[in-house]
């Protein structure tokens, strides 16, 4: 039985590679601030953890950070998303270099933030950003850099940039289903933006798939082979409902009133292509929007509700 370790298991992802994992037949184990069973609790901001003997892993996968979404980008949120990435690291190299966590693998997250609005150019692992200056640009290279400090202690590192994870229990796709309530469906301005999306099996698919073959390392890219524009997507979503809704824009003036300056991401155009994992010959079980609709919205068609 593989032991891993996951901070940041409570978010989106998190609970889905533990679900994941645990129907594999791993031992996880999670860090989180609230103590229970399979609970190692820790402080990042504190840079504690708290461990009074070595605990050994096969593999520590880094998820934590304070979530994007959670809030308007306020000068404070702002170094909240930043500080929250960078201590969460710091504090596992710590604990490594102390001796008291171990492991032969590290996996952290990171988001194809890299590469912020790159337009309908194709992109990926091998490119680079072309907006150096950017706050989100500039906030995924430090994380990565934190992420690759681990490396230095001959720990062989993943960083997976993940793309839109589409789930029901979260994200854009639970955004988008919010609207449905109202008897509406509504893309994003005009909706040409093209979205870089990963089903929330295929998320935790990657993830197992780095543990288990030892030839994976470097940075990834966690996205469907099949990017589509907002409206696609959008369109991909009301196939798979019913009774049918209304389908209208959400213009971009309105956004930005509700959302300020954190409305940009929705509006950013990103066509990345998992060109590593296609290198790895990772199969995906949703490789295009159509067959991820129909499995994540599959008790949905004929709901009358």
């Amino acid at each position: 039985m593989k032991r891993i370790l996951i901070a940041g298991g409570t978010g989106l992802i998190g609970t889905a590679l533990l679900k994941e994992a645990s129907a594999e037949g791993y031992e996880v184990i999670l860090l989180s601030r609230k103590p229970g069973a399979g609970i190692i609790t820790w402080d990042p901001a504190m840079k504690t953890i708290d461990l009074d003997q070595p605990q050994s892993f096969d593999a520590i996968l880094n998820l934590a950070g304070s979530n994007l979404a959670k809030g308007r980008w306020t000068a404070r949120r702002k170094k909240e998303i930043v500080s929250s990435r960078i201590h969460s690291v710091e504090t596992i190299r710590e604990y490594l270099q102390k001796g008291f966590l171990q492991t032969k693998l590290y996996i952290g997250a990171s988001g194809i933030g890299y590469y912020r609005n790159s337009g309908k150019e194709a992109v990926d692992e091998y490119s680079l950003t072309t907006f150096p200056d950017d706050w989100m640009v500039q906030t995924v290279k430090q994380w990565e850099a934190a992420h690759q400090s681990i490396k230095t202690n001959g720990i062989r590192t993943i960083i997976v940039r993940f793309g839109i994870v589409l789930s029901k229990e979260g994200g854009a796709l639970r955004e988008i289903l919010n609207y449905e309530r109202l008897g509406v469906l509504a893309w994003f301005g005009f909706g040409r933006q093209i979205w870089s999306w990963i089903h929330i099996r295929d998320v935790t698919r990657i993830l197992l798939f780095g543990i288990e073959h030892d030839n994976v390392e470097g940075t990834i890219l966690a996205v469907s082979p099949n990017p589509v524009n907002n409206k696609v997507l959008t369109k991909a979503i009301y196939s798979q409902i019913s009774p049918f809704r209304i389908m209208v824009p959400a213009p971009r003036f309105v956004l930005r009133i509700m959302l300020g300056q954190m409305h940009s991401v929705v509006f950013d155009s990103c066509r990345a292509i998992p060109r590593r994992l296609m290198e790895y010959h990772f199969t995906f079980l949703f490789p295009d929007i159509r067959s991820a609709m129909q499995d994540l919205l599959k008790n949905d068609k004929g709901n009358n509700s």
